[in-house]
């Protein structure tokens, strides 16, 4: 048994796959040092940085990233294909203020027949560059894990490859002064465990 290696497979699972830095670290402190190590999608990129010896920069880089700092990377793709791969972006034609030329842009339009001019237009976006995206406070990121709803009005930007549509037989309505009430259209997303939608607080 003298002759046996330790071999190490480290799992994909995009934000997740940076405990792997943590579980790298607590089998060295243990004595155990893997002599092989595979990956795959993020966990590719750990082992490799654990190989280069390149770990310490790879984790101080995942303790310095913000949400508009990975909005900004758009090949990065948190969806449940893999983490670099290129994934495009779709962003509410409202909150877009500006973008590198070098990004692939195409106007799109989901339609509707209750909405002016017939439906609703987003840019989507890939390859590699800076957009930047107005959002009336902070954004907070909703996996999408079977059917999501959200507020038109409060849908900043979703990832590409999802059904998309406007459900009828879902509304949200608020106050908009006293004695009235407002109802509004809802988005319905419909993807694979991974796929998210970006929100911003909203109110009338």
């Amino acid at each position: 048994m003298g002759s046996c290696k330790i071999g190490l497979a480290l799992g994909g699972g995009s934000a997740r796959g940076w405990a792997h830095i943590g579980v790298l670290r607590a089998l060295n402190e243990a004595g155990i040092h893997p002599d092989i190590i595979a990956g795959t999608s993020i966990g590719a990129v750990v082992g490799g940085c654990y190989v280069a010896g390149e770990l310490s920069a790879l984790e101080q880089f995942a303790r310095e990233l913000t949400r508009r700092k990975v909005l900004g990377f758009l090949d990065i793709n948190f969806s449940g294909s893999g983490l670099i791969t290129g994934q495009r972006l779709c962003i509410n034609a409202n909150n877009v203020l500006a973008f590198d030329a070098t990004l692939q842009t195409e106007v799109k339009r989901i339609e509707s027949p209750g909405l002016p001019g017939g439906g609703m237009f987003h840019l989507e976006v890939g390859g590699q560059g800076t957009i930047v995206v107005m959002t009336k406070g902070t954004p907070m990121t909703l996996m999408c894990q079977g059917p999501t709803f959200g507020d038109m009005n409060a849908v900043v930007a979703w990832t590409a490859g999802m059904r998309v549509s406007f459900n009828s037989q879902v509304r949200i309505s608020r106050t908009v002064y006293a004695g009235a009430s407002s109802e509004t259209e809802t988005m319905q997303f419909m993807g694979m465990q991974g796929h998210f939608v970006v929100v911003q607080p909203y109110e009338v």
